[in-house]
């Protein structure tokens, strides 16, 4: 039998002895107050996962002085700054033993150990000596100045990489390295990790297991009699893990010896050490110095990267406070600048800010366990012989007694006050206090504010994912430090000082990322001028601050105004140049921007009405040309289809590259585009193939119902735009199905509310306006961030299909098989992995998710809004499923073709409410002539399908819902009949039509077929709002609510 097992039987056999045992011994000794144990487990079950809150939640009940029952261990918590200043200055040497955890044992670290070894013990006088006169003095950290600088320079470097990219930094994650590379520096005079990638992650690895094991619990602390046994195997892993980095730290020893043997000195700690250790074998033998080394690495890394991500998760929670220590660092040391450790003395308040993070945050929350030798009177109480002893650090930091408002992080606080960290002040001893108070912390009190205060001098900063700052998640996660339980993730933002401080770049026509002047023969003739007048005149502006109003007025329009209008002049003779179709004039700077209004397609119909349908305007930089009429539209996009193929990429779809592998926004020309195109029409979207993916029919059929079946217990809201709804998640899942056999979503709960809330956001950020792409001067600042947070997003939902893809690749190598979209895929890129591997996949089914479910959930609104808004309509939908299908039933996709009048209503909502009014934008390669003017190379071409569809050359009443007017007409969706062109046309026609035209009348037809519907509130069909909401698709403003009425 299993050791092990024995023991733990002999131990709850006898159970009841050791408990009556316990209680006797403890009756006999005048123990603090506290909790009634219970038998074995004494009071453990009162810790839960946050023992720092536990405990100071209890000693409201008990008692800043406190006895409980861990196990078998008598412990005593000290939770006010009174108790602790007993015990860490008047009492100092009877509590200054240490309790050692059992996973320390491993390679008799414990012996050897500056932070465990009892204080009374010689061995630890000679390292603490060692350790203050060597590296943490004030010579040796004056001497080491530059090292930290150096380092603060590798974390800003890190995060302007990031900020390229519009990636989020991993606050914690950063600061790790950056405190790794710190330290190795100082001692070593080397990085031991990357500081910019995950490469040279070895040293990393080992400290961060070490640092993981050594917080978690352990059933043998609460239990020494298991020691023997070690049942969880903590001690035997960090065995392990102390023999990788004893092996590192060996061999950067020996390599150090071999180099002095070469005459080589680096005057660092471990020169020093070495030469300690020479001079006198003693005190210090290379053992000894490699477990001072791991002392310093497990002790002052983690926790002051900690500290660091909590001061950055406050300020960005608090932005008023950031704002204020941005606006103390731009006075004294210039907004944009790499701030130095003297700066520190003259930064007062952003002291403040690292005071108070200590407070509300402090890195070790019960510092490190504290034992007492023999039996010590405290308060009248006995603390006996042995027992662990545990200061509440955060408890007393929190004290409502000490602080006021104790749990806002309020900074000022510490403005005028004499209270600081270095433990003389019991009220805050993160660092602890006496003999064991940190050794590091005067090295902590320097790498902190310098590295924080840079951090927020060079950038300014955002939450990924969009989150407002009193959304931020700011919940603890114990160990042996206090770690955010959700790394702290925030976009790095440089201010314009920082992109362009020691660039040569100019505006002036030689740099082509930067041409606000244009360049060439063509160049702004007035640009000198701007040149000069821009920077005196905002200077004098910002300068002369009481000049009056009128004053400052007259200097912007004589100084500021004038040269932008030559750059304007310079705009206007170039358009003359070129026989652009008619238009509106264009204003100075912004063109005709202001005429696009919140619903660009009713404001560029009306427009046309004007100006004609090939019309021309300039909206910021960019010349676009507007189509209006089906004529024009089939010249464009049949005609001269090949001229007029490519796309107008918006900016935020070159976050991750995206364009380079979207069929959705590939040129025309792209090898992969035709490729990709080929792909989707082949294995996705063919009519046989929407024929023969198994059950099909019955996926689309099934979504249907669980539409029904959500709607029959409460009212259903139809927002396209808002993942939770009901048409929404019918889409998504009906493709999730086709591409993976599964749901990706519920459509009447939120579980699995990821996968919508990312699709939701990706869509939301891809349809919103964008300077840059008006602008596109602009586009290396990417002011709106969109970029930046598309890039979150991108990530997010390519992380997602990662998943699924690695977990179908797991699931093919045992033989199983789907027959789905991503089994054909997946195949294919075995056959031919030059054609297509597993990025593009997943590319590919962003784009198709992207554009299949909000475009079919917005016309499942309006199809339904409209029949809502028109009972006579409804009732003849009704009428004619009832007669081919039966009342009350879901209908399948084989009876869509015997519902002439639904498929009709299909159509009139297609043509009164295009899922995408201007069509995907469109650009031009090369000048093109069309009827006779010149679209310039570069155009925006939009196609107004909105306002072809009402146009009333075509269209017999057409503002009007009637879906009669297709009964006994030939005209269709499909692209060849330009009057109604809701999927476009020509080659770039919407590969997903054919899904699209089989799914919204399945739904449809189903909704309506098995419920009677009212509107929500009793509100009268003909009060009922149709106002529309401009986006990449076009929604209701107002979402539907309707109530189903089971028949």
């Amino acid at each position: 039998m299993d050791a092990r097992i024995v023991v733990l039987s002999l131990i709850f056999a006898l159970s009841p002895l050791i408990w009556i045992i316990s209680l006797a011994s403890r009756r006999t000794k005048k123990l603090p107050p506290g909790p009634i144990p219970l038998p074995i487990i004494g009071n453990l079950h009162l810790l839960g996962d946050q023992p720092h809150k536990s405990l100071a939640k209890l000693a409201k009940t008990h008692g800043p002085l406190m006895s409980l029952k861990l196990g078998t261990i008598t412990t005593i918590v000290i939770s006010s700054s009174v108790v602790a200043k007993e015990v860490l200055q008047k009492h100092d040497l009877a509590f200054c033993g240490r309790s050692v955890p059992d996973a320390v044992h491993a390679h008799n670290h414990s012996q050897l150990s500056v932070v465990w070894l009892p204080a009374v013990d010689s061995k630890w006088r000679s390292l603490r000596k060692i350790i203050n006169s060597h590296i943490f003095s004030v010579s040796r950290l004056d001497a080491s100045q530059e090292i930290r600088s150096k380092k603060v320079e590798d974390i800003i470097g890190y995060c302007k990489l990031m900020s390229q990219s519009g990636e989020a930094v991993d606050i914690g994650e950063a600061a790790f390295r950056t405190s790794l590379n710190l330290l190795s520096n100082i001692i070593f005079s080397r990085d031991l990790t990357d500081p910019f990638t995950d490469s040279a992650k070895e040293f990393k690895d080992v400290v961060w297991d070490i640092l993981a094991d050594s917080a978690k619990p352990n059933i043998v602390d609460v239990f020494p009699v298991l020691r023997k046994f070690d049942p969880q195997g903590l001690r035997r892993r960090m065995s392990n893990h102390l023999d990788n980095i004893f092996k590192i730290f060996r061999s950067l020893i020996t390599e150090r010896l071999d180099s002095k043997r070469s005459g080589n000195i680096h005057m660092d700690v471990l020169d020093e050490l070495l030469a300690l250790c020479k001079e006198a074998p003693e005190d210090i033998d290379i053992t000894g110095i490699e477990h001072i080394f791991l002392d310093l690495f497990a002790a002052g890394t983690d926790t002051t990267s900690s500290t660091l991500e909590w001061a950055m998760a406050e300020l960005l929670r608090n932005p008023h406070i950031l704002n204020k220590a941005q606006t103390e660092l731009a006075e004294v040391v210039g907004r944009g600048k790499q701030i130095k450790e003297t700066d520190l003395p003259r930064l007062p308040y952003l002291q403040c800010i690292v005071k108070e993070t200590f407070r509300i945050h402090p890195a070790v929350p019960l510092l490190i366990p504290h034992k007492v030798e023999r039996d010590v009177e405290l308060f009248g109480y006995i603390v006996p012989k042995g027992s662990q002893v545990l200061v509440n650090s955060w408890a007393i930091g929190r004290d409502e007694t000490i602080w006021e408002d104790p749990l806002a992080f309020k900074p000022e606080r510490f403005s005028g006050s004499q209270v600081d960290v270095k433990g003389q002040d019991f009220e805050l001893i993160p660092f602890g206090a006496g003999r064991r108070i940190c050794p590091g912390m005067s090295l902590a009190l320097r790498t902190i504010p310098t590295v924080l205060g840079s951090l927020l001098n060079m950038f300014d900063w955002e939450l990924e994912g969009g989150i407002e700052p009193e959304a931020l998640d700011m919940a603890e996660n114990f160990g042996i430090t206090l770690q955010k339980a959700l790394p702290l993730r925030a976009v790095p933002i440089p201010i314009a000082s920082i992109i362009f401080a020691g660039s040569e770049m100019d505006v002036r026509g030689q740099d082509f990322e930067l041409i606000p002047f244009g360049a060439g023969r063509r160049i702004c003739p007035g640009m000198s001028l701007a040149m000069r007048t821009i920077p005196v005149v905002l200077g004098s502006l910002l300068n002369i601050r009481r000049c009056p109003c009128e004053l400052s007025l007259l200097l912007f329009l004589l100084w500021v105004v004038f040269p932008l209008s030559l750059i304007w002049i310079s705009s206007l003779a170039s358009r003359r140049g070129k026989n652009l179709p008619p238009g509106p004039k264009p204003l100075p700077i912004i063109g005709n921007l202001h005429l696009l209004g919140q619903l660009p397609h009713k404001s560029l119909a009306k427009l046309a009405k004007v100006h004609g349908p090939v019309m021309s305007l300039k909206l910021g930089q960019v010349t676009a040309v507007v189509i209006s009429s089906s004529a024009a539209a089939k010249e464009v996009l049949q005609k001269q289809d090949s001229d007029f193929s490519n796309r107008a990429v918006p900016d935020s779809l070159h976050a991750q590259d995206h364009v380079k592998y979207s069929v959705a926004w590939l040129p025309n020309a792209s090898k992969w585009r035709i490729t990709l195109r080929r792909i989707i029409n082949f294995y996705v979207f063919s009519a046989s193939q929407l024929d023969i993916w198994p059950t099909l029919w019955l996926i689309r059929q099934k979504n249907s119902k669980q539409l029904c079946g959500t709607s029959c217990r409460k009212p259903i809201q139809f927002h396209s735009h808002l993942p939770r709804q009901a048409a929404f998640t019918a889409s998504l899942n009906t493709l999730s199905n086709i591409f993976f056999s599964e749901d990706l979503t519920h459509p009447s709960a939120d579980s699995a509310k990821e996968f919508k809330t990312v699709m939701s956001d990706f869509s939301a950020e891809a349809g919103g306006p964008n300077l840059v792409d008006f602008f596109p001067v602009l586009r290396k600042f990417d002011p709106q961030g969109v970029r930046r947070r598309m890039t979150v997003h991108f990530r997010k939902v390519l992380d997602i299909f990662h998943a699924l893809v690695s977990q179908r690749l797991e699931n093919r190598k045992s033989g199983g098989t789907r027959m789905d979209v991503l089994d054909g895929l997946l195949a294919l890129s075995e056959e031919d992995p030059e054609e297509i591997d597993i990025n593009l996949i997943q590319r590919l089914f962003l784009d198709l998710l992207s554009a299949g479910t909000d475009t079919t959930s917005s016309t499942l609104e309006w199809a339904m809004a409209e029949l809502l808004k028109n009972p006579r309509i409804l009732q003849r939908v009704q009428a004619e499923l009832a007669e081919v299908v039966g009342r009350g039933k879901p209908i399948e996709d084989s009876d869509v073709a015997r519902l002439p009048y639904l498929q009709c209503v299909v159509k009139e909502t297609l043509r009164l409410h295009p899922a995408v009014p201007l069509l995907l934008p469109r650009t031009v390669e090369r000048d093109v002539e069309l009827f006779g003017y010149s679209v310039p190379k570069g155009s925006l071409v939009l196609v107004n399908a909105w306002a072809i569809a009402i146009d009333k050359k075509l269209w017999e009443d057409p503002l009007l819902f009637k879906p009669e007017r297709f009964a006994k007409s030939k005209l269709d969706v499909k692209g060849q009949d330009f009057e109604l062109i809701p999927f476009g046309a020509g080659r770039r026609i919407c590969p997903g039509m054919s899904l699209a035209l089989r799914t919204i009348p399945l739904v449809l037809g189903s909704m309506v077929n098995v419920f009677d519907w009212k509107l929500e509130g009793g509100i009268a069909p003909e009060e009922f709002d149709m106002g529309e909401k401009f986006h990449v698709t076009m929604h209701k403003a107002e979402p539907l609510r309707a109530v189903p009425i089971a028949l």
